[in-house]
């Protein structure tokens, strides 16, 4: 951490050195799926900063701890990103095994500006993206090329329209629960999760 905080630009404002961390993560690191025993500001970036990358949870408060660290105020965000056509003024979403209601993302507070969203959602559509495997048509590769600027820009400061905030307590309600009706009712034995046990969830959003 010490190691990434020397190497920041020395001078400059609140604004410029939160960008000056967020470009140097979304720069230097890919989206990975990882499965972490918990999450909590230091682990999360001590894991991203010694890894090649992370996921959105260890990215947003990577970001809030090195933040803070700058004496900067910055917060977690939770919500589900939607962001699939499913007709005219339709979104929709949908999960095997694992929650909607799990994406993250950081807010920065800036003197003047209030709270500012920080999205690392372009490490997922941008030029980190890209391998030989995924994206093989050359034309398609420039225009990602071309276009990673303007995500990394979009993104500080700016929220697109599939963001839907809900409260942080969601993750760590289970989204599926068998009944064993042996149990009485009342009892924390009725309800039980069951890891192995195959599910799916779905979100759709429409325009009104």
């Amino acid at each position: 951490i010490g190691q990434f905080r020397h190497s920041l630009p020395a001078a400059g404002g609140e604004l410029a050195r939160a960008r000056a961390i967020y470009d140097r993560l979304i720069g230097t690191k890919r989206f990975k799926k990882t499965k972490d025993r918990t999450h909590n500001l230091t682990y999360s970036t001590v894991a991203v900063l010694q890894d090649s990358g992370g996921h959105c949870i260890t990215l947003a408060q990577a970001f809030i701890a090195l933040c803070r660290a700058e004496g900067l105020p910055a917060r977690e965000v939770t919500g589900a990103i939607f962001g699939y056509p499913a007709g005219e003024g339709r979104y929709l979403t949908q999960t095997r095994g694992e929650q909607i209601f799990g994406h993250t993302w950081a807010e920065v507070y800036i003197g003047g500006k209030g709270w500012i969203p920080v999205e690392f959602h372009s490490i997922v559509i941008a030029e980190q993206a890209m391998t030989a495997e995924n994206v093989d048509d050359r034309g398609l590769r420039a225009q990602i090329l071309e276009n990673t600027p303007h995500y990394r820009n979009y993104y500080f400061g700016n929220l697109d329209h599939q963001r839907l905030v809900c409260s942080n307590s969601v993750k760590r309600i289970p989204q599926c629960l068998v009944e064993d009706r042996a149990e009485p009712q009342g009892s924390r034995k009725r309800w039980q999760v069951i890891p192995e046990l195959p599910f799916s969830c779905s979100l759709e959003v429409a325009e009104c």
